[in-house]
C-alpha cells in the first residue's frame, strides 16, 4: 500500500513478526499522529464571522460595482435583451428559460461566488492536507489489518492488544479508532470512496506545476469552463484518472495525457511536508 512506502514502515512490517505487540503500537502511535494533524487543520481553518457573508461583507455596499452589473445585462444586444427576443411572447419558451436560469447560470454563478468566498477566507492551513491525512490514516486502518493477520500467524494473541478491537463477529481485528468517513463508507467508519486520494497528487497543468496546498475547485477552474464547470468536482477529477491513469495501482508513479484541451500530467507525491 501507498502508506507504507510513504511513511517508510518496511521495520515495522518485519518487527510484527518478532515482536507483533510493539509493532500494532507504532502503528496506533502513528495514527494518533495522524489524526493530530487533521485536528490541527480544522483548528486552524476556523474563521470569525459566516463565512456565506465574506462576499455580501466585501461588496454589498459597492453601489458602482451593482449599477455596472445592471448596466451590463440592460445593454443593447446584451444577455437581457438576448432573453427576450428569444421568448418573446411564447409561454413554453419563457417558462423554460426561467428554470434554465436558474438551473445553468445559477448554479454556475453560486459555484463561482462559494470559489471566492474560500480564496477570501483568512486561513493558515491548506483544507487539502487534511483530505490526504485522512486518506493516509485510513490506509494505515487497512494496513494495520493484515499486520495483525501476519501476527496472529505467528501465535499473536490481538484480543491482548489495547490498541484492538473486533469486528461483532469476532474474526477481524482492527484499530480502536474508527476511520474517517467518506462519500461511501461501512457502518464503522471505513473509507471505500477514493476521492480523498486525489490529495496525494501533484498536478502540472498546460505546464504549469500547481503549488502544494492546491484545492479541487482550483484545478476544476483550469479544467473545464462556462456551464462545463458545473458540477464538476472530486469525483469528475476521479473519473479523468480512472480513464487516463493507472493512479490507483500501487506501482504507479506518474502519467501525462490531455482532457479538455489541456496538457496535463499527474504523479504521485511522497513527502510528508
Amino acid at each position: 500500500m501507498s502508506v507504507a512506502v510513504k511513511y517508510e514502515l518496511g521495520p515495522v512490517m518485519v518487527q510484527a513478526m518478532t515482536d507483533p505487540a510493539a509493532a500494532i503500537e507504532s502503528l496506533h502511535n502513528l495514527a494518533l499522529k495522524l489524526q493530530s494533524e487533521v485536528a490541527a487543520i480544522d483548528a486552524a481553518n476556523v474563521t470569525t464571522g459566516d463565512k456565506v457573508n465574506a462576499l455580501e461583507e466585501r461588496y454589498g455596499k459597492d453601489e458602482a460595482g451593482k449599477a455596472a452589473a445592471e448596466a451590463f445585462l440592460r445593454q443593447d444586444g446584451g444577455v437581457f435583451e438576448l432573453i427576450t427576443d428569444y421568448i418573446g411572447e411564447d409561454a413554453g419558451r419563457t417558462f423554460h428559460v426561467k428554470n434554465a436560469v436558474q438551473d445553468l447560470l445559477g448554479k454556475y454563478l453560486s459555484n463561482e461566488c462559494s470559489f471566492f468566498v474560500n480564496a477570501i477566507t483568512p486561513k493558515t492551513a491548506k483544507v487539502s492536507r487534511k483530505g490526504e491525512f485522512k486518506a493516509d490514516f485510513n490506509e494505515l486502518r487497512d494496513l494495520l489489518v493484515h499486520v495483525v493477520g501476519m501476527a496472529r500467524a505467528a501465535g499473536f494473541d490481538p484480543a491482548s492488544s489495547e490498541f484492538l478491537t473486533t469486528t461483532d463477529d469476532g474474526k477481524t481485528y482492527r484499530s480502536i479508532l474508527p476511520g474517517y468517513r467518506g462519500t461511501k463508507s461501512s457502518d464503522d467508519g471505513t473509507v471505500t470512496g477514493r476521492y480523498a486520494k486525489v490529495y496525494n497528487l501533484a498536478w502540472n497543468i498546460d505546464g504549469e506545476t500547481l503549488e502544494p496546498g492546491w484545492s479541487i475547485p482550483e484545478i476544476v477552474r483550469l479544467l473545464w469552463t462556462g456551464a462545463d464547470r458545473i458540477g464538476k468536482n472530486a469525483k469528475s477529477l476521479t473519473d479523468v484518472l480512472d480513464s487516463e491513469t493507472g493512479w490507483d495501482k500501487t506501482d504507479w508513479t506518474a502519467s501525462d495525457f490531455e482532457v479538455n484541451g489541456h496538457t496535463v500530467k499527474v504523479s504521485r507525491t511522497t513527502d510528508e511536508d
